[in-house]
This record gives structure tokens, C-alpha cells and sequence, in this order.
């Protein structure tokens, strides 16, 4: 129910020129597992990881540190799209949005 609020404000932050990332999963809103209703998704999707780009609390901690610290951040924002395939459940790396 939240995506396309996402989908909005990723797009919004691109055409105003300032960086973001999106991350789509195959998430509920109070289950954070790799299982939605009677479909598992497999331990890729788990909500701690973001396949290539590692844990998802590192992306998080990493835009505090750009938004909110002083000075750098460990790994620049890099206004990618992170994408988790449903079916064949493995994740995908995008530079845009819509694709």
C-alpha cells in the first residue's frame, strides 16, 4: 500500500536533481521476513540484505550519515534502484526509474 508513495518520491527527488535511492522487496508492512502469505521468497529477500549491495541497515546508516552527520559518508549515494525480482527471486541493480 506504501509503494507508490515511494515510486513518487523517488521520481520527485530525480527530477529536482538531488539523489536517491529506491529499494523494492517483497516486504509486508509488519512481517520483515523473506515469506509474504503463503509465498517464500527465499533467504535473498530477507529484509536485512539487498543482494550485492549487502545489509540494508549499512544503506540506512549511510544516508543518516550523508542527510544528518558531518562529513562523509563510508559509500557515496549512488542513485541506484535496487530491485527484487519476484519469481525468480534475486535481486537487480537499475540507474532509473521507471525502467
Amino acid at each position: 500500500m506504501f509503494a507508490q508513495g515511494s515510486l513518487d518520491n523517488f521520481t520527485a527527488m530525480r527530477r529536482a536533481g538531488r539523489s536517491a535511492t529506491l529499494i523494492m522487496r517483497p516486504w509486508t508492512h509488519t512481517n520483515w521476513q523473506h515469506v509474504v502469505g503463503d509465498v517464500n521468497f527465499g533467504f535473498a529477500a530477507h529484509y536485512e540484505f539487498t543482494g550485492m549491495r549487502g545489509r540494508v541497515h549499512n544503506l540506512q546508516f549511510d544516508w543518516f550519515a550523508r542527510t544528518l552527520g558531518e562529513g562523509a559518508a563510508p559509500e557515496p549515494d549512488t542513485g541506484t534502484v535496487l530491485l527484487f525480482v519476484m519469481g525468480a527471486n534475486q535481486w537487480r541493480e537499475e540507474t532509473e526509474w521507471p525502467l
